[in-house]
């Protein structure tokens, strides 16, 4: 409802009819279409759902399409371009965050197992197996790679992104979140969106709800037990939760420590380079204003130093020399028996068989529901 009084329409909420269709979200299938037919993102999009959102959205009313799909390396501009045009003159806005910042909750985000409607979550309560990829597992320092920085950067970052629609689309805003008193939501309805002004003036009374946020998740205790099983520590018939749990219970509640009191070891310092020198460039480039201000250059070098330690993980060979940890990992004890190593690929089949929801994108899903149009 927010946006009904300024003559908007969220794709996803307001025709919540096209997600029974197949693909889940609309403009999700929308992003999926757009890749180039012979990849597999194409493979998860619907044509029939993106010609019903072609039919179904009004020309009179202004659109408002939001999701992170659409950042995919994959997606063709153009392609996204020829839904809209001409029924609608196009605006696009791209969150700007530090380049340095944005990496490490990439990685958290790919590594939490607190969220049961993510693919990591439910892969999560299961040992991995010989066939598991390491950057799903690795901690921070072993998954930062040269390669995978150039990478990113290079596909998924802001600045990528920005460069892809702005050859494409005449008009690309940037909402930089390092300039905005921490009011994101704010910049956008009230800066970036057209003509919202009742959506923009119900924000700043607060008669919104604003988003619930997207708070941090600490993934150690995951990782060590990850590590610990990878090296045969861990004793047949424990599951990975339950390791996990044990291990925080006794670093907390016994030993009286804290998340961060383990060993560390960290990205060596050329990796440290070549993310300075990306945050920098990005920077520079994207908002050269704001760059050049008291809050640019100086800050971004300053919080870069501080925050080194995001970019270390515990030193397992040195934890394993403290506190008695291995002689700890035998006295396990565990209650599911269906968990242990000899059992592991029937797990992973079992998990792949859970019919489950998942906004984020998954091939299953797309399948199901192709499978329910059939029928």
């Amino acid at each position: 409802d927010t946006f009904q009084e300024d003559n908007y329409i969220i794709i996803d909420y307001d025709f919540n009819f096209l997600r029974g269709m197949g693909a889940g979200r609309a403009t999700h299938n929308i992003a999926m279409c757009s890749c180039p037919e012979d990849s597999s993102e194409h493979k998860k999009c619907n044509m029939d759902v993106l010609n019903a959102t072609k039919y179904a959205l009004p020309a009179e009313s202004n659109l408002i399409l939001s999701h992170e799909s659409l950042d995919r390396e994959c997606i063709d501009p153009n392609k996204v371009r020829s839904v809209l045009y001409p029924k609608w003159d196009v605006k696009v806005v791209v969150t700007y965050r530090r380049f340095f910042e944005w990496i490490t909750s990439f990685h958290k985000q790919k590594h939490r197992t607190d969220n049961d409607h993510s693919k990591h979550g439910k892969k999560s309560h299961f040992w991995p197996t010989d066939e598991t990829p390491l950057d799903e597992i690795a901690d921070i320092k072993h998954w930062l790679t040269s390669d995978r920085i150039n990478e990113l950067y290079g596909t998924l970052y802001s600045s990528a992104v920005y460069h892809r629609y702005n050859d494409v689309f005449h008009h690309v805003s940037i909402i930089n979140m390092h300039d905005v008193d921490d009011d994101i939501v704010g910049a956008f309805f009230c800066d970036e969106v057209p003509n919202a002004v009742h959506a923009c003036e119900k924000w700043k009374n607060n008669d919104i709800k604003a988003p619930k946020p997207n708070l941090a998740f600490n993934a150690v205790y995951d990782e060590i037990a990850v590590t610990a099983y990878l090296q045969n520590y861990i004793p047949d018939g424990i599951s990975r939760e339950e390791a996990r749990e044990a291990i925080q219970n006794r670093h907390e509640d016994v030993l009286k420590l804290t998340a961060d009191d383990f060993p560390k070891a960290c990205a060596d310092e050329d990796l440290m380079d070549l993310l300075l020198k990306y945050s920098l460039e990005a920077e520079r480039i994207m908002v050269p204003a704001f760059f050049e201000s008291d809050m640019g250059e100086v800050v971004l070098r300053s919080k870069f130093e501080m925050e080194r330690d995001a970019f270390c993980a515990v030193d397992y060979d040195a934890l394993w020399k403290q506190n008695g940890w291995l002689d700890f990992f035998q006295t396990l004890k565990g209650g599911n028996a269906g968990t242990n190593k000899k059992t592991k690929e029937k797990e992973i089949a079992k998990l792949k068989e859970e019919v489950w929801e998942e906004i984020d994108d998954d091939m299953e899903d797309a399948q199901r529901h192709r499978h329910f149009i059939r029928h």
